[in-house]
């Protein structure tokens, strides 16, 4: 396990099978595409990841974090207030806090929306979104594959 403890620090993980924790001012998480079976936590204000790797999961518990996800198989959870998620690939997401912002462009995304405030934008295909939470928005050119 690696824990991150400085501030503005940029993690470059190329790695199999690592745990690593960042939490301070203006770090950063980057799982290149021969990453996998990684497990990233974010747990401060504003913190970020970029993920394009394989198999990978990510927490992200703290508020205002960003997260850019281009691989494939990863898992991620979301329970920080005004999280934003860019997806792509394919994923499994579960969204538990407030006013999260997704912008969904992959395929075959799992994705659960529990919290009030929670936004998501779908550009993919073949996406499965559960909400489970009130005030939640998702403008779908597919409602069909939406389970309220």
């Amino acid at each position: 396990m690696v824990t991150v403890t400085g501030e503005n620090t940029l993690v470059f993980n190329a790695g199999t099978g690592l745990d690593i924790s960042l939490d301070a001012a203006g770090d950063a998480m980057e799982l290149t595409a021969q990453s996998s079976g990684n497990t990233t936590t974010l747990t401060g204000a504003g913190l970020s990841v970029r993920d394009s790797g394989t198999g990978n999961l990510t927490w992200m518990t703290g508020d205002h974090q960003i997260g850019e996800f281009y691989g494939s198989g990863g898992t991620i959870v979301s329970t920080g207030r005004g999280n934003y998620l860019i997806l792509t690939g394919t994923q499994s997401v579960t969204v538990t806090g407030q006013d999260t912002g997704i912008n969904n462009m992959g395929d075959t995304i799992a994705i659960t929306l529990s919290a009030a405030g929670d936004t998501m934008n779908m550009n993919g295909s073949g996406d499965t979104t559960t909400v489970t939470g009130d005030h939640i928005t998702v403008p779908s050119p597919s409602p069909a594959a939406i389970r309220w």
